[in-house]
């Protein structure tokens, strides 16, 4: 029994450890993109952010900035099949995660983008049409402990692509996403 109490007692504090960790470098990747205010000494949580995939932004999944023809900006994914991006929302409330995409390749490859929050499947799931963009939309729950002081972690995921290359592209591409929103419900 003593055994028991004392392996329970060392994975109390690892997963204490880990989410302290878990804290510390989701808000060290946030401050290195320039979403959190660089104040000496302090942190800025917000109960909101939106992550803009305008000519600023660069991340390895993605390729080059473009714009569509009615002005809007956007980032196609495809260089990779997944990407993680932090935003200082944290975990301790219910999140929503909305992804405006500005422009897809087909249908299998709109239909095989999913989004997961902090390794988590989603509590609910939508999808509409809102300003000319597809809209997918996410709710997350609570994440209790030490691991809810942590930043949202939105991962990113194709499931399909488009080789482009017959085509005299390059590139493989799947989603071309303008912007990302966490919001705390």
């Amino acid at each position: 029994m003593d055994t028991i109490l004392d392996s329970e007692r060392r994975i109390g504090a690892v997963e204490q450890r880990l989410g302290a960790l878990e804290s510390t470098l989701s808000t060290l990747f946030a401050k290195n993109i320039g979403l959190v205010a660089q104040e000496p000494g302090a942190v800025a949580e917000q109960t909101s952010a939106t992550l803009w995939l305008d000519a600023g932004f660069e991340h390895p999944a993605f390729y080059s900035h473009e714009v569509r023809g009615d002005g809007l900006g956007y980032h196609w994914m495809g260089r990779e099949d997944g990407a993680v991006l932090t935003l200082p929302v944290t975990r301790r409330h219910p999140r929503r995660v909305e992804v405006y995409i500005a422009i897809f390749i087909n249908e299998k490859t709109l239909n095989s983008f999913t989004i997961s929050c902090d390794g988590r499947a989603p509590a609910s799931y939508d999808e509409v049409k809102r300003d000319g963009m597809i809209v997918k939309s996410a709710t997350y729950d609570a994440v209790s402990g030490p691991a809810g002081s942590a930043y949202t972690d939105v991962k990113l995921s194709i499931g399909a692509k488009v080789d482009l290359t017959p085509q005299g592209d390059s590139r493989t591409l799947a989603v071309g996403l303008h912007k990302i929103v966490v919001t705390e419900l």
